[in-house]
């Protein structure tokens, strides 16, 4: 399954400035484990960079399929060692990167697409949320598995992500109560 969250505009606060971030589509791709899903845990698949899609993670050797020349010179095979048989994968592109992106009310203007890039959109708390919103989000769509564990896969700068991910999810009720330097009511 693949398909995206939408990410609504959005007011938090970071170091006591009062900032909003643009909607954004986030994509993902699901797949479920091979045998049992609903007894495997969701492995959280993401590429750091920062500003890197996730496609490596997603065409070499984790997926169903894999596009690594040592297993076929030319074609998409399918993939042996695929994680699959461990668990249930989920895959995503960060907000502006691969297949996912920025929602702006007027994309033909070039002055409204470059504000785009302001630091209200990237910074790593907003990156974290994101993806925990697409986390959520999947769940939420699979009720099957809202039980199970969830392991975060990160490479490069994903392990950046992971921490401020980690961050917040085992300190919820501090950022909750705004006891941290980011707070986002709706997060």
């Amino acid at each position: 399954e693949s398909g995206f969250i939408e990410i609504p505009q959005n007011s938090y606060t970071l170091d006591n400035a009062n900032l909003t971030s643009g909607a954004a589509r986030i994509w993902y791709n699901f797949q479920p484990a091979d045998e049992n899903p609903a007894d495997k845990p969701l492995f959280v698949f993401f590429n750091g960079g920062p500003g890197a899609a996730t496609m490596l993670l997603f065409t070499y050797n984790t997926s169903k399929m894999t596009g690594d020349q040592a297993y076929a010179d030319i074609d998409v095979v399918e993939n042996a060692f695929n994680w699959n048989r461990m668990g249930n994968l989920l895959y995503i592109d960060a907000r502006m990167t691969g297949f996912s992106y920025g929602l702006t009310d007027n994309p033909s203007s070039s002055t409204e697409r470059n504000s785009y890039f302001k630091p209200a959109n990237f910074n790593v708390y907003v990156d974290a949320a994101d993806f925990i919103r697409v986390i959520l989000g999947v769940l939420k769509r699979h009720p099957e598995i809202q039980s199970n564990k969830v392991v975060l896969v990160g490479e490069s700068y994903g392990g950046t992500r992971a921490t401020a991910i980690l961050n917040i999810l085992l300190n919820v009720r501090d950022y909750a109560a705004g006891n941290r330097n980011f707070y986002d009511e709706n997060l």
